[in-house]
């Protein structure tokens, strides 16, 4: 695995190395140091939203295993391989949907789905939820 990943590495490298880019400019406005030009107050609310559901996703990933063992199945493996299938998935179909509405319809959706898939992981109490290996 790590010879593949050495000559994996060795060719992206190759490829990044005939990558030519545009030369800039060198007139650009320079922006003095000040702190709220550190942060543009339209992004406080979806960093928020965020924030919010990444400590979600974090304690999902990070226990599930545990939670797992707890309900008897000492092999969430299973549930990983789903959820990484769910996500490849739905970023073929979020994609396309984010481009043709923009991404207010595509993150509501997204927002319902996860307020209903997390109830339903908690009540997940058997083999059926997560496969008992």
């Amino acid at each position: 695995m790590f010879v593949s990943v050495l000559f994996i590495s060795l060719a992206s490298f190759a490829c990044a190395y005939l990558i030519h880019l545009p030369q800039r400019s060198e007139n650009r406005k320079r922006v003095q140091f000040r702190l709220n030009n550190l942060f543009d107050k339209n992004s406080i609310r979806p960093s928020l939203n965020v924030l919010i559901i990444m400590i979600t996703y974090g304690g999902l990933i990070s226990f599930i295993a545990l939670y797992g063992r707890e309900i008897g199945i000492q092999n969430s493996s299973l549930f990983f391989l789903f959820f990484a299938c769910g996500i490849a998935s739905s970023r073929l179909v979020a994609g396309k949907a984010f481009d043709r509405n923009g991404p207010g319809k595509i993150l509501t959706i997204c927002l319902v789905l996860l307020i209903i898939g997390c109830p339903l992981l908690a009540l997940v109490q058997n083999a059926i939820g997560l496969r008992k290996q």
